[in-house]
């Protein structure tokens, strides 16, 4: 039996029911036990769905109510553009992650307000869905991150980009 725990919540796998059924057992004597089973179920953000080819999860329905309605709302959806990747590949991007100051403090006011959020929150968001199920998101994050404590225009460029690359893919 593998068992993931977080705070009050348990997921379980096991070879034989049995085995779930003394855990939930033992469990019952100690507190009140719910339980989901079935094919289909959500787990902290995750939707996990079993079948006889295996077992796969996914975050769709978490990133698309979260991150992506956040910044695009669903009536402005028609203005995404498709990117095929999270972080943009040409020189001149790095050259200006690199080479732009970090923003002041007036700009930065300008940039939050602009981008609908602080560089860390919005960085945490991503790195959450990166760290779950999204390991494509890994390198632009792992770039990004560098500027957390002093973000430039340049870096909320990159991550609007990745929320856009999280939309269209």
């Amino acid at each position: 039996m593998l068992v993931n725990t977080s705070t009050d919540d348990f997921l379980c796998a096991y070879s034989s029911p049995d085995i779930f059924y003394s855990l939930e057992a033992y469990l019952k004597g100690h507190f009140g036990v719910t339980k989901v089973e079935g094919s289909q179920f959500e787990y902290l953000n995750l939707r996990i769905t079993q079948s006889s080819y295996g077992i796969s999860f996914d975050q769709t329905d978490h990133i698309i109510d979260t991150i992506v309605s956040h910044f695009f709302p669903p009536d402005t959806t028609d203005v995404l553009k498709k990117v095929h990747t999270p972080f943009r590949t040409d020189s001149q991007f790095e050259a200006d992650l690199a080479e732009q100051l970090p923003a002041t403090k007036e700009q930065l006011g300008v940039l939050v307000k602009q981008y609908k959020g602080s560089f860390p929150k919005i960085i945490g968001m991503l790195m959450h869905v990166y760290c779950w199920s999204r390991n494509d998101l890994g390198y632009a994050l792992m770039c990004l991150s560098r500027y957390i404590q002093a973000p430039s225009r340049a870096s909320f460029e990159g991550f609007l980009r990745l929320v856009r690359y999280l939309a269209t893919h």
